[in-house]
């Protein structure tokens, strides 16, 4: 594409190369440029390539002006400030590699915008050019090191330089995991001497000191944000605390400067914008020492603009996933039981995000709930927990349906009861609540499966939170009636399902179709898998115990016991540095991460 545009290039006109910092701007430059066809046929076999962020003069404006230099090809590479193409505009083809598209004259100019970097063949390539071996024999670190920077061109190349000297280590893997230790430190903050990403990082500071100041400060608010997350305006407003139009303009100028991305969600019907994890990795290493008062700042400001209640915090599709998240950054850990144990927060959270993400809170920071495991507050967890799984899936289905009033439907001897009926008797002048439960009644929860298709047979499976349910397609799923959640589906049947039968071992079950047809099926759900060197087999089984086997002695080295249900999935997760521990995750009822 790019040597197209310069094909058709004229004297007077430009080509823009624009991405964020380490995109491979100068690399595509070069590659596009290095076409004897290109150079013959378009620019006289005549190329002038400055480097514009280290030029100080126009001495070569009279030359180009000559005639033996006509068509030549003009490059001005890493353009940082607008005189600098001003300086050079001599008239003749240039092609400009630049980090800020405003720079370059648009009604001469044509744009490439680089939004992605190398995908993982052209890194592979790359590798392969640097150490002489072929793509399919390089070792499997080298995609590992392509997913770590997300092929960012800058990093990719640097790392074929380093390694090209020393091309007969190329197949010790050692080499090759050093480069990876060394970008998980880089990405978790810790020291290090090595200069791959400390040329990055200088890269990075010269492109941020061509900010202006307000712009630098808006900048660093980026570094509040986890990697990969999608930010919608509405988000800044709060964050920045500026009017829309504002934060229009701001996130315009960042972008046009490629320090952040963009894209259109239609399931939001918005712009998202986020922050390559380069960029936000050195983000953070550069604010480390002001990221507490930021993330206060945050949750100060997003108070401010929610009448200081946290259950009316705006459904911003960011703030109720993320709030634990900038709570522990803030360091205000006495909030934590506070807002999780108010039940107004968690029913706008279940309504906005869903149970999975108030579940996964609850245990991600129940330290900070319980204050420190306090046994009342852990029962008063439990309690919260418990309700929550019952009750969620309707409360997030169903915007309308008032959790206070689930809570009055409670055992009276439940922490979410008391709860409840507090909130009740502060607002039944304005509310009405129905006590639906007589004094020392015993409640017993019901569940509600909404289900799309025409149900005609249902069962119990082997697993009291589990449900087989025939339909009139012929199909036969699984549900996890709990979490409302599709576990499998058994397909054999042509006809509608007329009878489920589980067998007395709960090993198997009996199925039968509207045209006579009886089938068997197994409910045995055991998996299993190996790990990285092939030493040891995981078997996960029904009861949700997980047994580690040796295959060299053949004997059982251990029993992990956490589930309580059987265990859908297992795998172990590649080693990432000489040394590591196995890492073995689990799904079942949860999921688990064992180490």
């Amino acid at each position: 594409d790019l040597r197209k545009k310069l094909m058709s290039l004229k004297r007077g006109q430009y080509v823009a190369i624009h991405g964020m910092p380490g995109s491979g701007k100068s690399i595509l430059a070069i590659s596009a440029i290095r076409n004897q066809k290109l150079l013959k046929d378009c620019f006289d076999n005549q190329i002038f390539f400055i480097n514009a962020g280290e030029a100080k003069n126009t001495q070569l404006k009279k030359a180009f002006a000559e005639s033996n230099l006509y068509n030549a090809l003009l490059v001005l590479d890493d353009v940082c400030l607008a005189e600098f193409v001003n300086a050079f505009n001599f008239g003749c083809k240039t092609l400009v590699t630049t980090q800020d598209i405003n720079l370059v004259p648009k009604e001469s100019s044509t744009f490439i915008e680089l939004k992605t970097g190398f995908n993982e063949q052209e890194t592979l390539e790359l590798f392969s050019k640097c150490t002489n071996i072929n793509v399919k024999d390089l070792p499997s670190e080298a995609k590992q090191i392509h997913s770590l920077c997300k092929g960012a061109p800058l990093i990719i190349a640097l790392i074929g330089a380093d390694i090209e000297p020393f091309k007969n280590e190329a197949m010790d893997e050692r080499r090759w995991k050093s480069y990876i230790k060394m970008l998980i430190d880089k990405k978790d903050g810790k020291k290090k001497n090595q200069d791959v990403p400390n040329y990055l990082s200088n890269t990075i500071s010269l492109c941020l000191k061509n900010l202006k100041d307000d712009y630098r400060e808006y900048y660093k608010h980026f570094a509040l944000f986890v990697e990969d997350v999608n930010i919608m305006p509405q988000v800044l407003e709060v964050v920045l605390d500026k009017e829309k139009y504002q934060v229009e303009e701001i996130l315009t100028n960042l972008k046009n400067k490629s320090l952040i991305v963009y894209a259109f969600n239609k399931e939001l019907q918005s712009y998202v914008y986020g922050i390559h994890d380069l960029l936000l990795t050195h983000l953070k290493e550069e604010s480390k020492e002001e990221l507490i008062k930021l993330h206060d700042k945050l949750i100060t400001n997003y108070l401010r603009h929610s009448n200081y209640d946290f259950a009316q915090l705006p459904n911003d599709n960011y703030i109720f996933t993320y709030i634990g998240y900038h709570l522990l950054e803030a360091q205000r850990l006495e909030d934590f039981s506070k807002i999780y144990f108010d039940l107004n927060f968690i029913g706008a959270k279940i309504k906005a995000v869903g149970i999975a993400d108030l579940i996964g809170d609850f245990k991600r920071y129940q330290k900070y709930i319980t204050k420190n495991n306090d046994p009342e507050l852990e029962k008063k967890l439990e309690d919260f927990s418990a309700f929550v799984q019952s009750y969620g899936q309707n409360l997030h289905r169903y915007p309308n349906t008032d959790i206070i009033q689930c809570g009055l439907q409670q055992e009276q001897s439940s922490q979410v009861y008391q709860a409840a009926l507090e909130i009740a008797q502060k607002q039944c002048n304005e509310v009405l609540y129905l006590q639906t439960q007589f004094f020392g009644q015993n409640l017993y929860a019901t569940y509600t499966l909404d289900l799309t298709e025409d149900v005609c047979a249902v069962c119990f499976a082997h697993d009291v939170n589990n449900i087989l349910v025939g339909t009139s397609h012929g199909e036969i799923n699984l549900w996890e009636y709990t979490y409302k959640s599709k576990l499998k589906t058994f397909r054999g049947h042509q006809n509608k399902i007329i009878q489920l039968q589980v067998s007395e071992n709960n090993n198997q079950f009996l199925s039968v179709s509207e045209d006579g047809l009886v089938k068997v099926w197994s409910l045995e759900n055991a998996s299993c898998c190996f790990s990285n060197d092939a030493k040891i087999l995981a078997v996960g089984k029904d009861s949700g115990d997980i047994v580690l086997w040796s295959i060299e002695n053949k004997a059982e080295l251990a029993v992990l016991l956490l589930h309580k249900s059987w265990v859908r999935s297992l795998i172990f997760a590649p080693n990432p540095v000489a040394g590591a521990p196995q890492v073995l995750v689990s799904v079942g009822d949860q999921i688990a991460w064992w180490n």
